[in-house]
């Protein structure tokens, strides 16, 4: 049986799709879990009138979606656990190619698909692809290293091993738990678009939010190295070469010139990239002229 986890907080006016999309796994059996994070709309009303008895509900004290997804691990009867976003949908037969993949090896730990991502208006904005690269051990590290908590499976057992979510990030928990699941069991990927991932209406571009999260990133890089020192022996240079680079990049796309600088800067102290060299320089240009660039990526991508 598969425990699907749908933490949520306030969407009582949306749930519903998050719900219908996993009951439509008709081929696999399966339990929903719903994890109210101290909503105070109407979510409880909503989630109880549904017909379908698999669905379960618990109320929590707002403790942030890392604790609601350790409830919902406790409390599931599952072999299979499957994170479902309550904003989020599957596409019908997602579980089934999953699980079927699961059954061919049971040293898989974890599963993870492609995700399409619209905005609010049902639009499709960004396609993620299939990147061979992915398979390299240290692209677990990548700052995006699968495509949502939501269109990702993990076997029950080798979660109980690792211990679950790390509450005490306030971001990354998921990239963490990805990361301790991989060094004791294997990760695959389906390269197939079985997940529909809804833009949320936030903003992690302030310097402050931005400061949490590349504490958060370089804290889970930290307690890895120091958790499994022989795992990780001569891949330090490359992890920490391809953290830094990307901390500068975003920085130079978000305009922040003095922390792409030094990011960008330590990422060459490890491994020497004409790419990273790039960036530098190209952070030596006016500001406005950076602005320009990074409207137009923003175009470029539809975002």
């Amino acid at each position: 049986m598969v425990s699907v986890i749908i933490p949520t907080y306030n969407n009582g006016s949306i749930i519903n799709r998050a719900i219908y999309s996993a009951l439509k796994q008709v081929e696999v059996p399966l339990e929903i879990i719903i994890v109210d994070d101290g909503s105070t709309d109407d979510t409880e009303k909503i989630v109880r009138s549904s017909p379908s008895s698999s669905v379960r509900y618990f109320f929590q004290k707002n403790a942030g979606p890392a604790a609601a997804r350790n409830l919902g691990i406790t409390m599931a009867k599952g072999e299979f656990i499957a994170f479902l976003d309550a904003d989020d949908e599957w596409r019908p037969g997602y579980l089934k190619k999953v699980i079927d993949q699961f059954k061919k090896d049971e040293k898989i730990g974890l599963i993870f698909t492609w995700a399409i991502l619209r905005d609010n208006r049902g639009n499709e904005v960004i396609r993620n692809y299939y990147s061979p690269s992915r398979n390299k051990w240290h692209t677990i590290f990548w700052p995006n290293p699968l495509q949502c908590t939501s269109s990702t499976v993990c076997r029950k057992s080798f979660l109980d091993k690792v211990g679950g979510f790390d509450e005490s990030l306030r971001t990354r928990e998921d990239q963490d738990l990805w990361i301790r699941l991989k060094e004791v069991s294997k990760l695959v990927e389906i390269p197939e678009p079985l997940v529909i991932v809804y833009k949320r209406d936030r903003s992690y571009s302030t310097r402050q939010s931005l400061k949490q999260m590349r504490s958060d990133y370089f804290n889970i890089i930290e307690k890895a190295f120091k958790r499994a020192p022989d795992l990780y022996a001569g891949k330090e240079k490359i992890i920490m070469a391809e953290a830094y680079r990307y901390w500068g990049q975003y920085y130079l796309y978000m305009v922040q010139i003095k922390d792409a600088r030094r990011d960008l800067y330590n990422s060459l102290k490890y491994k020497t990239s004409f790419y990273t060299l790039f960036c530098l320089i190209l952070s030596l240009m006016p500001e406005k002229i950076l602005i320009k660039i990074g409207n137009y990526y923003k175009k470029l991508i539809k975002l």
